[in-house]
């Protein structure tokens, strides 16, 4: 099955590159298209989904990955599900019969990186063990700015020393992830919902 990933940003094709391939194994296709920010990505969306319709391919899923941004996160799914829908594309029913999910983050894609600790620790070993146990740390997924968050905790353990490189810290962590292992929900909503699309347990 071919997958096609829409992501926000650089940081974010890395990233999901690597994941989704981990998640999916080699059986399945990953391509991944990346525009310049949210904005860009959801302006451009109409014309893709159109052309997503055109082709009615029925080996291919869509898989469009937003930063929730603060915002509401129900709210920007269903704006995005109108517009496939609208194109002719299916978005309702069982994973398995669906063209296009979408998958946000909570409230950015950094919040993965903080829900897996060992990963951080083999990218940046100075980072401290204890990291999940810290307060603030617990809930990765209810940190307003993780990408700040990421930072300072970077910083502390004597990494991007002026601010965070963020293409350069998904390059250093992603390959050292954990699909089926990470304390963020939506991250482990992400990769569960790859598996179903897939037809895999």
């Amino acid at each position: 099955m071919q997958f096609e990933f829409l992501v926000e940003g650089e940081s974010d094709e890395i990233a999901v590159r690597e994941l989704a391939a981990r998640a999916l194994g080699p059986d399945h296709a990953v391509e991944v298209r990346r525009f310049q920010g949210k904005e860009d990505l959801l302006a451009r969306w109409p014309e893709r989904a159109a052309a997503y319709a055109r082709i009615a391919d029925p080996n291919r899923r869509i898989v469009v990955v937003l930063d929730n941004d603060r915002g509401n996160c129900i709210d920007l799914r269903r704006r995005v599900e109108a517009v496939a829908r609208t194109a002719g594309l299916k978005v309702d029913g069982p994973l398995t019969a669906r063209q296009v999910v979408v998958r946000i983050a909570m409230h950015e894609l950094e919040a993965w990186f903080l829900g897996d600790v060992s990963a951080l620790r083999a990218a940046y070993p100075g980072v401290p063990e204890t990291l999940a146990a810290r307060r603030g740390f617990r809930d990765v997924d209810s940190i307003e700015r993780p990408h700040a968050r990421l930072e300072r905790v970077l910083q502390n353990a004597g990494y991007h020393a002026s601010r965070l490189d963020k293409i350069r810290a998904a390059q250093d962590i992603a390959p050292h992830m954990n699909p089926r292992s990470n304390r963020s929900r939506s991250f482990c909503v992400f990769v569960r919902g790859l598996r179903e699309l897939a037809g895999e347990p």
